[in-house]
């Protein structure tokens, strides 16, 4: 060929074996071979996203509504009261504690109300319980134009079970009476002329003047009156011994009471002469006077005073003149004008304390060891009678 190139036959020979190799039967057996290969070792591709059939499923099973099941017939509740006698200082408040037992299944408020609750005692009422509590309480409130008394009165348990009402009730024993506690030493010191002291609840007035002025025969005189001005009571007469400077007025703690003393030298005999006022405004009715007279001779035995924590109650300690003993406690009632049993004689110390005792006030008095109680008398009405 030309340019340097040429064609022989033997590369001639190669293009035609090669030719004829390419159209020889054995060459479609081998590709067929090789198409049935691909289909038993090849797997298809998957078809494209979405094109395949979710199968079809079994819809779910319907939720069941639950079935309200009525408590049965046994249901209900209990009520438990704490304390089942509930003492009140005439004046002050108490709390009544209360708990409900729900039983079978009952779920229901209970609502708490009280009856029977005597005059000038009150209490928030009615009191409910929700489902998820257990317990509560109540409030008893007193003033102190609350008599003194001992009732009993009921405590009310309700609510609906299974549609019907149901009711549980328990009954209270109720307590007005004194303050409880120990008697407190009161020093009548006021004893000047033109001297004045206010009581602590500053209510009352004690104010000091000549007896002349006042036209008593003693040499002083002791004017209680009420912050406006307004005489409370006659006035009272007493004597300042000028040795021992007894002799004077006072109040107590509380305010409800005043008390006079008056010392009068006779010889070698020193007479000490007290006098005790209730002075209580919200019972004006009740004002008894008491002369409690003590000879301080050679025995050397100083009048004291003590008042219990409301003012109703005194003892008082003066010398003993029918007994080896030294020294004579009385006890008076200044709210019954009366005295509490007879006089205790002792030679020591004694303690004097108002205590609940079966159910009712008592005042507890020890001296020389010995232990000695006195009931207190629920009433507010004077006995009428002057105790000398």
């Amino acid at each position: 060929m030309r340019n340097g190139s040429s064609t022989t036959s033997n590369d001639l020979s190669k293009f035609r074996w090669s030719s004829t190799a390419l159209t020889s039967p054995w060459w479609l057996v081998f590709l067929l071979g090789v198409s049935v290969s691909g289909c038993l070792f090849f797997k298809p591709a998957p078809p494209p996203s979405g094109s395949e059939k979710t199968p079809p499923q079994a819809p779910p099973e319907a939720e069941k509504e639950p079935t309200t099941v009525p408590p049965p017939d046994s249901a209900g509740f209990t009520l438990h009261l704490e304390p089942t006698r509930l003492y009140v200082e005439r004046g002050k408040r108490a709390r009544l504690q209360f708990t409900v037992k729900r039983t079978d299944g009952f779920q229901g408020d209970v609502t708490i109300s009280v009856s029977g609750l005597p005059p000038n005692v009150t209490a928030k009422t009615p009191v409910r319980i929700p489902r998820s509590e257990e317990s509560g309480s109540l409030t008893l409130s007193t003033r102190r134009t609350t008599a003194f008394q001992k009732t009993t009165i009921t405590v009310t348990g309700l609510s609906l079970v299974n549609k019907k009402p149901m009711t549980h009730r328990q009954t209270v024993t109720l307590l007005v009476s004194r303050a409880l506690g120990e008697f407190r030493e009161t020093v009548p010191d006021v004893r000047r002329v033109g001297q004045t002291r206010r009581s602590p609840d500053r209510q009352f007035l004690l104010m000091i003047e000549r007896g002349s002025d006042a036209g008593i025969p003693q040499a002083y005189a002791a004017t209680f009156l009420t912050v406006a001005g307004k005489p409370r009571r006659a006035s009272l007469g007493f004597y300042v011994d000028s040795s021992s400077k007894q002799g004077g007025g006072g109040f107590c703690a509380g305010s409800a009471a005043g008390v006079v003393l008056s010392a009068k030298p006779i010889t070698l005999e020193q007479r000490a002469d007290y006098t005790f006022a209730f002075l209580s405004l919200h019972h004006p009715q009740v004002a008894p006077e008491f002369e409690v007279h003590s000879t301080n001779g050679l025995s050397f035995v100083r009048p004291r005073v003590f008042f219990s924590r409301d003012c109703t109650l005194v003892a008082f300690i003066g010398a003993n003149l029918a007994g080896a003993e030294q020294k004579s406690l009385t006890m008076i009632d200044l709210v019954t004008g009366s005295r509490l049993g007879p006089a205790i004689p002792y030679n020591g110390e004694f303690v004097a304390t108002v205590v609940l005792y079966a159910d009712q006030a008592t005042v507890e008095i020890t001296a020389d060891g010995k232990t000695t109680r006195y009931p207190i008398s629920e009433r507010d009405q004077p006995s009428g009678q002057k105790q000398h």
